[in-house]
């Protein structure tokens, strides 16, 4: 009797553990929230700044950044972006030389990877006139994100960005973007981050 006491007791804690790894397992994960679906738009709220190797000096400084996407559900984990930089400069070994850089389409996912769906061309004029290309590709490093009155801030730390140039342009394998945006749903409502 004694014996089969002590299984029953062992099968119990056995049962509970596996519940609560279970119950662990099976917490929410990260997403996004909103009120409806709809439209987002955001704007930068510091400048967004490619470099193109790590403590590289050669950068593009991008003052104004416009951010639009589509809510497709109330609830997501991930958000599919177009940036439209512009007011872009690049510090080169040249002096500082107006640059255009295209569109570029992200995913962003809720946990913090950034997916760079789109080529994207960095065009650097006067003395240099060449071009940098980046490639689709997933980058290391990380995206986060805070909540802000409705809206959503998002912090960009991407590493590991690789590119090609064309001409006297810089690139490289450990490229970096660092800047932040502020987003919300045009028209009134919510958009929010749940960690």
């Amino acid at each position: 009797m004694k014996r089969l006491a002590k299984m029953f007791a062992v099968t119990c804690v056995a049962a509970l553990a596996l519940a609560a790894i279970s119950a662990a397992g099976a917490q929410a994960a990260s997403k996004f929230t909103a009120s409806a679906t709809g439209t987002l738009s955001g704007t930068q709220t510091s400048n967004q700044v490619l470099t193109f190797s790590s403590g590289g000096s050669e950068n593009v400084t991008c003052k104004e950044a416009a951010t639009t996407g589509a809510i497709t559900a109330v609830e997501y984990t991930a958000q599919e972006v177009t940036a439209v930089f512009s007011n872009c400069i690049a510090a080169t070994s040249f002096g500082n030389i107006t640059a255009t850089v295209s569109n570029g389409t992200l995913n962003l996912t809720a946990d913090g990877v950034v997916h760079i769906l789109n080529t994207i061309t960095i065009h650097i004029g006067g003395i240099a006139n060449c071009n940098i290309v980046v490639a689709p590709q997933t980058p290391a490093g990380s995206i986060s994100y805070s909540n802000s009155s409705g809206k959503v801030v998002d912090s960009f730390a991407v590493t590991g960005i690789v590119s090609t140039s064309t001409g006297l342009c810089p690139h490289g394998t450990t490229g970096t973007l660092v800047g932040s945006n502020i987003v919300g749903r045009v028209g009134g409502g919510t958009f929010s981050f749940d960690p």
